[in-house]
């Protein structure tokens, strides 16, 4: 007996091999775009460049860049061989890449030339509505990688005047995790968001030395680790001494 995987975009992904895991050997296609005929997907449409979400029970989210029938931005759903188009974008905006809980539930963004936050579609009421705007206690102007837990906290990185931060949206309740502006850490990258609501991503050193260069402002000046109220090359120095593992 074979079994289904689950799959995206071109369609044909297979699974790997690991320990207590089954072997798939059967390739199932959730959506094909073409211009003269499509799978699951209306005539016209396009996900070129889009990364399919994959949840446990083998339901898929993607983007597309056009719906063949309206010419606009749009998020697909389905899971073993069925799905369709569930939100339609107004005109002339776009979509991040979303991600799925084990509920089913998508968050995504949507955004022109500035975002408009993060939408949740929710499979229950088969529609998708604004969950983040942006703004909030953090006045935020800029979200990416907006990931929807299994309890349905979003976490995601944002961007204000002070330059990226890591957070999360409880409905509503937003937390900081770090911020570019009030810690030594900068260049702060994608994160990963998981279902204890911790948030793991990357950071560059030498590039937040970097790009706080000169006097220190008023206020908190994380990247002086000389001390001497300017970010120089001193600093780099610095970086570079205690370069390694941390303790």
């Amino acid at each position: 007996m074979t079994r289904p995987l689950a799959a995206a975009l071109t369609g044909l992904i297979a699974a790997a091999a690991t320990a207590g895991v089954p072997t798939y050997t059967d390739f199932e296609i959730q959506a094909r775009s073409n211009i003269v005929d499509g799978f699951n997907l209306p005539t016209g449409s396009s996900f070129n460049s889009s990364t399919p979400a994959l949840n446990d029970a083998a339901e898929v989210a993607f983007k597309l860049i056009v719906v063949g029938d309206t010419g606009n931005a749009g998020l697909w759903v389905g899971s073993r061989g069925t799905g369709s188009v569930v939100y339609d974008a107004p005109f002339d905006r776009l979509l991040e890449d979303p991600s799925i809980n084990g509920a089913g539930e998508v968050a995504f963004e949507q955004f022109d030339v500035f975002t408009e936050g993060i939408y949740v579609y929710d499979p229950v009421a088969g529609s998708a509505s604004l969950a983040v705007p942006p703004g909030g206690m953090f006045g935020f102007n800029v979200v990416s990688a907006a990931q929807i837990n299994d309890t349905g906290v979003i976490g995601f990185r944002a961007q204000n005047f002070g330059g990226n931060l890591y957070m999360t949206d409880d409905d509503g309740t937003q937390t900081q995790y770090v911020s570019e502006a009030t810690s030594p850490y900068g260049f702060l990258f994608t994160p990963s968001f998981d279902n204890a609501n911790r948030i793991a991503g990357g950071f560059g050193d030498i590039l937040a030395v970097i790009g706080a260069w000169g006097p220190c402002p008023p206020g908190p000046c994380t990247q002086d680790l000389s001390g001497n109220d300017s970010v120089d090359f001193a600093d780099v120095l610095a970086v570079i001494a205690a370069w390694g593992p941390c303790p």
